[in-house]
C-alpha cells in the first residue's frame, strides 16, 4: 500500500474511470450505488466529498 499523498486532480479522474467500470461489468440492477472513496494528504485538512 502506498502511503497518502498530496491530491492532483489526475486522480479524481481516475476513480470515475474505475466507478464506470465497475458499474458496467460488475453491479447488478439490484445493488446500491457505487461509491469512491479518495483519501489524500494535504496540510491538517480533512475534506469529504460525494459526487
Amino acid at each position: 500500500m502506498r502511503p497518502s499523498t498530496k491530491f492532483i486532480p489526475e486522480y479524481a479522474g481516475k476513480l470515475n474511470f474505475y466507478l464506470s467500470a465497475v458499474d458496467t461489468l460488475v453491479k447488478q440492477d439490484d445493488d446500491k450505488p457505487t461509491i469512491g472513496i479518495l483519501l489524500c494528504r494535504d496540510k491538517n485538512n480533512f475534506e469529504t466529498e460525494f459526487a
